[in-house]
């Protein structure tokens, strides 16, 4: 896969765009840092001619707080774990439907998957690019991942590619 399949910019533009559509009013802007102890990491899987997966990754505070602007909940007051897992993982499923359509057919999604724990130090599959944006203040991070030997690629090759919004 080449970077002209799929973008940091175009992963930035989907998931911005899908931000917006679930109730924030702030949507996602250029990113920060993601350093937390505790993050929440949703992965989702995409299979066919490419092979990878797509993760959402934010400190466990800020997705906290995303479930209370999804949900209608109070600020302040902790958010319930599977109410977390639930969005966290609607998120990414979005976020990845929007990008299954960008890699070659055919295609499909996996179910999502949500875990809690310390940041992530790596995968197994290549980096193809991602999105460090920032909604309300927290780090997030939109990164596509493909499996090192997909279908129609020989070798396996990618270009990485990063941005924030407002390298577009």
């Amino acid at each position: 896969m080449s970077s002209a399949l799929v973008s940091a910019a175009d992963v930035a533009a989907i998931a911005s765009d899908v931000w917006a559509s679930v109730g924030s009013d702030a949507g996602l802007a250029g990113g920060l840092s993601l350093v937390a102890e505790e993050m929440v990491v949703g992965s989702v899987r995409i299979r066919g001619t490419f092979e990878g997966r797509v993760t959402l990754e934010m400190p466990a505070a800020g997705a906290e707080a995303v479930v209370t602007a999804m949900l209608g909940g109070i600020a302040g007051v902790p958010a319930d774990p599977a109410d977390v897992a639930d969005a966290v993982g609607e998120l990414v499923n979005i976020i990845g439907g929007n990008i299954k359509s960008l890699v070659p057919a055919p295609s499909t999604l996996g179910l999502p998957s949500v875990e809690r724990g310390p940041a992530p130090v790596g995968a197994p599959e290549a980096e193809v690019c991602r999105a460090d944006l920032c909604w309300d203040g927290t780090g997030v991070r939109v990164r596509v991942w493909q499996d090192s030997r997909s279908p129609g690629e020989p070798g396996g090759t990618t270009t990485t590619s990063t941005t924030t919004p407002s390298e577009e």
